[in-house]
């Protein structure tokens, strides 16, 4: 124990968080922008009337959860991308590009027909009728551009696996900025064009999202760094083993992801049934929670990508470092987060709302957030960790039991059988994240451990 200390907090430990968090902030300043795109699309929306800004909420929902699929899907490249870049084998890591842009396409398309399909059941969701009529269009753009999202992904998931994060930051910055122009100019009609509403912004979307794969490919195509590993042959014909290799790597991470987001979807649901006001309390606790979250969910995807690299030079004892050096930074960043939120629960509630019944509650919540995030980031930096070991399978099983066996679960008697209400439910969540974050750390320490890193396969022995 005392040398696993060592090595985690000596001056190799300290290197290794340092390489971590450059990697990871650009990672991290591009979720931020892409959370800022939704927040000012929502508030440009809302603008148009309560209809619009409802079936936008509704349209983004749904094509959310299945976009959610995807990414796990492409988890993949960024792993897979990163030991071959490790190893040198830099025509290997340009042929995971290929298998990935293969995925991406065939899923999008995949995603965009199943939401198109949806059309005629979105009634049965329990959505005022006018709320349905008015997300179809805009629904229907949004799926549309799953493909170019999806594309989008496995490039940035290529390039920051070899260390080279600034492209995407880059191409994803001007992709938000073109959406919000074009969100002026489309909703309200502005040079000249018709006011489309909320049809326009689903055009934006659109053309954002397409913009940047052309941007972003361009880019890493003209960029001297990508020479070594850019595929050399495009058409050539593609390893059916190797292929189904990425998408069984990628199928437990999707369904983690959507272990997870149901896991809030459920929370969301139970609230409503409490009433209006646990929703809006719930709904502003879990915006803080959400943001602060994206600093330990960047680091947490540069983590994998060290980690993968690690494994694939041979260098199987700086794994343990790099992975718990980078947990501790996230729980110490996390620590700050939940003083503030502990210390001025009420002030950050009124920046929402003057209710006093909400900001009552809210206040609540926010204290049981600030505890909650600590455990939100351990378990997303240990999953991180352990995707870089290409284990995915028994931490899917760890997320499952955590999320639904104990969370939910926990959460639902808290607030209805004792009657304990709203701050039940964030109770229990806090507790299905604090089970996961303690299987996943022990899990993690169990493939990290001298006695389990003897060679450079190791690491992701009981894994895929």
């Amino acid at each position: 124990m005392t040398r696993s200390f060592q090595r985690v907090t000596g001056a190799s430990g300290f290197l290794e968080l340092r390489k971590t968090l450059v990697l990871a902030a650009p990672i991290t300043a591009g979720h931020l922008s892409q959370m800022i795109m939704g927040f000012v699309d929502t508030l440009m929306i809302g603008r148009v009337g309560v209809v619009p800004l409802a079936a936008a909420a509704f349209s983004n929902a749904i094509a959310h959860f299945l976009l959610i699929a995807g990414i796990g899907l492409l988890t993949g490249v960024s792993v897979f991308v990163s030991h071959a870049y490790g190893a040198r084998r830099y025509q290997e890591a340009g042929e995971m590009l290929r298998r990935g842009l293969v995925i991406a396409l065939a899923g999008g398309v995949l995603i965009a027909g199943l939401l198109r399909a949806a059309f005629p059941f979105l009634g049965l969701l329990g959505q005022p009728p006018e709320v349905i009529e008015a997300c179809k269009p805009y629904l229907w753009y949004l799926a549309l551009s799953i493909p170019f999202a999806l594309t989008t992904l496995s490039l940035k998931n290529y390039a920051e696996a070899q260390d080279i994060p600034w492209p995407a930051f880059w191409t994803g910055l001007i992709a938000v900025l073109l959406n919000i122009f074009l969100n002026w100019v489309l909703i309200y009609g502005n040079l000249g064009m018709p006011a489309y509403g909320l049809e326009g912004a689903g055009i934006a979307t659109l053309a954002s999202r397409a913009f940047q794969v052309f941007l972003l490919l361009a880019w890493i195509r003209l960029d001297a760094r990508f020479l070594r590993t850019w595929p050399r042959a495009w058409l050539a014909p593609l390893s059916l083993t190797g292929l189904w290799g990425m998408i069984r790597f990628g199928f437990p991470v999707a369904l983690q992801l959507l272990m997870e987001v149901g896991a809030f979807a459920a929370s969301t649901l139970l609230m409503g049934w409490l009433g209006v006001i646990e929703i809006a309390a719930h709904q502003i606790a879990l915006t803080y929670a959400a943001t602060t979250f994206m600093i330990p969910l960047g680091i947490s995807l540069a983590v994998a990508i060290r980690v993968g690299q690690a494994l694939g030079a041979g260098e199987p004892e700086r794994v343990h470092s790099i992975g718990f050096g980078a947990t501790g930074f996230g729980i110490l960043a996390s620590c700050l987060f939940a003083t503030v939120f502990i210390g001025f629960n009420e002030e950050l509630v009124r920046l929402f709302t003057a209710d006093a019944e909400t900001v009552a509650l809210a206040s609540v919540l926010i204290i049981i957030a600030g505890i909650f995030q600590i455990l939100d980031a351990t378990q997303v930096l240990s999953v991180g960790a352990l995707r870089g070991c290409k284990d995915v399978r028994i931490p899917t099983l760890i997320i499952f039991t955590a999320y639904w066996v104990v969370g939910i679960p926990i959460g639902a008697f808290l607030a209805f059988g004792l009657a304990i209400g709203a701050p039940g439910i964030w109770i229990g969540l806090a507790a299905g994240l604090g089970s996961a974050a303690i299987g996943l750390l022990a899990r993690f320490h169990r493939l990290s451990g001298p006695w389990a890193m003897g060679s450079p396969s190791s690491g992701a022995r009981g894994g895929t």
